[in-house]
């Protein structure tokens, strides 16, 4: 079964068919080709969108939610620029009022909460109290766009919590993951390729991606998000689960698909050049290792760090020979740290922006992060006082309570990444991820890019959705049943 699969048919069609939905459907064929006709000959701006947008919902309507969902996964990487935002709001705007109508029609499951909604409204409504600073008209309109944007992300959120109910919906949400990954990384490679330079004007531009001696060197991707920091932290959270479904893939086809998809995956990492990533992976691998200690062969262990080291240090030479692409690892050895913990290079942007969040410190600046006369404009680079800096400090703790919510939630009741559950062996990945996302998020702010924003509220939503298919359908359902391949866990919680 794909991950596009359609809704099953919901019975045997008569052999006339049903003669007024003939005609609707020839009308409507009619309409749609005059309007192409039209347009075609005298192509207008804002038809072309509404027909667009029309062609997504008729699609969206004829697949079931969790197709619909991935489709958007693959969208949400790769949007465009409107009056009102980006399309990617459009697109989840459409999908949620198709599941609105589902859900009014009785034709989809009824909806449920998750377990970290009071942190999520809480922010909400911090965001809302944070328009009363914002100070002028062009303030505002950004700020009103940004919000637009954390609302999609939490449409967005609440649709993969209530549509991803079993382990075979996460599974198949996984591979849109991935598919989604492999066409993020073809689009890195490109761009390191062809830096500085235009493929498709308005699609495929990478003019904004320079570096040294005619873009020969130093260049660092950020591929669909344009950032490179981020395009590594994607790289880091992705390479975690391509660690989990290769341990778990059935045959010798998989494992070597799979294994080419993560050295493609770790190229593109060094390709960003970014330390930041490396140092959040080597702080969380060792909980990863911790938590299936008991399921850890001592010499294939060994044997396995040893791999892992050889394959960053063959890549990282790889990379900085014979592609346009610096050293990562000259530029770790080159990390200066000041106060004891504070990195050299982040010691000015974290001391203007704490010094910026302290002038609105109850409600923040407002959505908008822009300019504050006595301060620089500098990017935070740490999300922790960029989000004290637009909704202050109660919005901060709140923002840590919703993180605190997860990695709660996401305690495994399992120690092995290959149990029978699905979901409850992945659930040891997404605390995995989730503390690597914790830990780099401290050098960088992934709310300053429209584009990767949607990317992190998905990946909230796939470990609450798998937390929920656990407590559903997992080890922690009472009524679980393990099969005869994995027995039960007798170490796990009551």
């Amino acid at each position: 079964m794909g991950f596009l699969t359609a809704p099953a048919a919901r019975g045997r069609p008569r052999p006339g068919g049903d003669p007024l939905s003939r005609v609707v459907g020839w009308l409507a064929t009619m309409v749609v080709g005059v309007l192409l006709g039209i347009q075609y000959w005298n192509p207008n701006k804002r038809v072309i969108p509404v027909a667009v947008a029309l062609l997504m919902f008729g699609v969206a309507w004829r697949l079931n939610m969790l197709a619909a969902l991935n489709v958007l996964v693959f969208l949400l990487p790769y949007p465009k620029g409107t009056v009102f935002g980006n399309t990617n709001l459009v697109f989840i705007l459409l999908v949620f009022v198709i599941w609105l109508l589902r859900l009014s029609l009785r034709t989809a499951a009824p909806a449920r909460s998750s377990p970290i909604d009071l942190p999520i409204f809480g922010l909400l409504l911090c965001y809302i109290l944070s328009f009363y600073n914002v100070q002028n008209a062009f303030a505002l309109e950004r700020a009103f766009q940004n919000f637009e944007t954390l609302l999609a992300c939490v449409l967005f959120f609440y649709m993969i919590v209530n549509n991803v109910r079993t382990q075979e919906d996460l599974r198949r949400f996984h591979q849109a993951q991935m598919v989604t990954a492999l066409l993020v990384f073809a689009v890195a490679a490109l761009e390191a390729r062809t830096a500085g330079k235009i493929i498709i004007p308005g699609l495929i531009d990478f003019s904004g991606t320079l570096g040294h001696d005619f873009n020969t060197r130093d260049v660092r991707v950020g591929a669909s998000f344009r950032d490179y920091e981020l395009l590594s932290e994607y790289c880091g959270v992705t390479f975690l689960l391509m660690v989990f479904l290769w341990i778990r893939s059935k045959s010798q086809s998989q494992r070597v698909l799979l294994g080419l998809f993560t050295l493609f995956n770790v190229y593109t990492m060094f390709t960003t050049v970014t330390r930041g990533v490396i140092i959040a992976l080597g702080l969380t691998l060792p909980y990863l290792f911790f938590t299936i200690r008991r399921h850890l062969n001592a010499v294939k262990f060994v044997s396995g760090v040893v791999a892992i080291v050889a394959l960053a240090v063959t890549m990282n030479f790889f990379v900085a020979t014979y592609t346009n692409s610096g050293d990562m690892f000259e530029r770790l050895s080159q990390t200066r740290v000041v106060h004891g913990i504070v990195p050299e290079a982040r010691e000015g942007a974290w001391l203007n922006a704490w010094k910026r969040s302290l002038v609105h410190p109850i409600l923040g600046q407002g959505p908008y992060y822009g300019e504050m006369p006595g301060y620089e404009i500098w990017w935070p680079h740490n999300v922790y006082l960029f989000v004290a800096n637009l909704i202050g400090f109660p919005g901060l703790l709140l923002f840590l309570l919703l993180l605190l919510g997860l990695v709660r939630v996401l305690r495994p009741v399992v120690d092995d990444l290959r149990h029978a559950s699905y979901a409850d062996a992945y659930l040891i990945i997404a605390r995995t991820q989730l503390f690597m996302f914790m830990l780099n998020e401290i050098k960088i702010d992934y709310l300053r890019n429209a584009i990767y924003v949607f990317q992190v509220w998905m990946w909230f939503g796939t470990w609450t959705a798998a937390y929920l298919v656990s407590r559903d359908h997992g080890v922690r359902s009472a009524d679980y049943l393990a099969t005869p391949e994995s027995p039960p866990d007798r170490s796990r919680a009551a």
